[in-house]
Parts: C-alpha cells; structure tokens; sequence
C-alpha cells in the first residue's frame, strides 16, 4: 500500500497519527517529540497543517497518498529536509490519518550541495510560522 514506515535507518522516518479532528493519536517521535501536540488540534500548532487539512481530510482509502518532497522542516529543535506523505488507514478505533516524514537531510541537504544537481527544499515549515505558500 504505501511503504514501510520503519526503514532500516533508524531515526530517519517519523511517523505521526493523528484522527479526523486534527488531535494526535500516537508518534514514535524519532525525529522530534510531539509531546507539546497533546491535547489541541495539530492545526493549531503546525499552521502548514492547517494550510492542508482540508485536502487531507478528502483522502479516501483507495487515493493515493498525498505526497510534498523537499520541505526543510523544522520543529522542537529537529532541522532537516524532508519528504512528506499523508495517507488515510482504518483502524479499530475509527479512521486515522498517517502523517509519515522521511529525512533526506544527506540526500537534499549539505551533502548533496556539490552536486550539480542540487535542488532547494520547495517548500519551509517550521512550528513558529504564522503561515506557509505552497509551491504550484
């Protein structure tokens, strides 16, 4: 269906639940903690997710997963550039969303710099930013 949230590099893939009204089920935190989510809607908190709640929100079960690559994230102290991928799962407890975030710090970031193929993050979020413009 979509891949395995756990690659072989620990550390790397963060994976992040959270229900149809915005409120964090459950996260591995193994990029950054999710603690301070607790309790208020990730829209209130991350306003890139706010910017595309509502399209997260249409995903179906069949769609394709709603994918957004090289995004310099930065959040609690984790600084990296990231894809992101957003996908909808049911579950026992009701649908979830599924909120996976990829490190390719190594590949996009200052280690690829050398490259002549070097390509920007398209896109920065960061917890603090009172709002965030999507690229076309």
């Amino acid at each position: 269906m979509y891949p395995d949230p756990k690659p072989a590099h620990a550390g790397k893939c963060q994976c992040i639940t959270f229900n149809r009204r915005g409120y964090v089920t459950e996260s591995d935190n193994a990029l950054f903690n999710t603690g301070r989510f607790m309790g208020r809607p990730l829209t209130d908190k991350i306003p890139f997710i706010n910017t595309i709640f509502y399209r997260i929100s249409q995903l179906t079960f069949n769609d394709a997963p709603l994918f957004f690559p090289r995004v310099q994230l930065d959040m609690d102290g984790y600084s990296g550039v990231c894809d992101l991928m957003f996908t909808r799962e049911r579950r026992a407890e009701g649908d979830v969303f599924v909120w996976f975030i990829y490190d390719h710090t190594l590949h996009y970031g200052p280690a690829a710099a050398k490259g002549p193929k070097r390509r920007p993050p398209v896109t920065r979020i960061s917890s603090r930013q009172s709002a965030i413009t999507l690229p076309r």
